[in-house]
């Protein structure tokens, strides 16, 4: 990405059009990937995949990154691996601390990550992480996704996180009838 400010305002813009054109999570988050350049992935507080975009593997690649997306695509949740480096390093403890995105290296994956709770009212609703697969984070890159993250929260909020799915609120009236 560029790192003029009117770029950033002009990605912003666009993740804002995705917002508001009522296509959901998914498309907001393949916006959100096309403006970083890099992938996105949002997860729910259970580990659960709610959308993934950007992740554009050949079946000839055998990288570390290649290999950890393969097993985690199986069943849209964060692999066991995953989830135990995720305690183990206190990730949740950081992010919940954290006034803004959190910039790590993920060894599992082999790359930067950019990673921000998704929280509203006091309560996380998820999780966003950018992987600088394609090119290393900047400026303007966490400018985006401070906008990303919280474009996301708005998605969330119009309706419920239930396993890696967003469900409209008139969907949970006929779940729980």
């Amino acid at each position: 990405m560029n790192t003029t400010g009117t770029d950033v305002q002009e990605s912003n813009e666009r993740l804002l059009k995705a917002l508001f054109s009522n296509r959901g999570l998914t498309h907001l988050v393949e916006v959100g990937a096309a403006e970083l350049g890099n992938p996105v992935l949002v997860v729910d507080p259970t580990y659960h995949y709610a959308a993934r975009a950007g992740i554009e593997i050949d079946d000839a690649d055998d990288s570390v990154f290649a290999r950890f997306v393969r097993t985690e695509s199986a069943d849209e949740v964060i692999a066991d691996e995953g989830i135990r480096y995720i305690k183990e390093t206190g990730v949740d403890e950081e992010l919940a601390r954290a006034h803004g995105a959190v910039l790590r290296h993920n060894p599992l994956y082999d790359l930067d990550t950019l990673t921000q709770d998704v929280v509203a009212e006091g309560i996380c609703l998820g999780r966003v992480m950018a992987l600088a697969k394609n090119h290393p984070f900047g400026e303007a890159d966490r400018a985006v996704f401070d906008r990303l993250v919280a474009l996301v929260a708005q998605e969330l909020q119009k309706g419920y996180m239930v396993k890696g799915r967003v469900i409209r609120p008139s969907m949970v009236q006929v779940v729980s009838n």
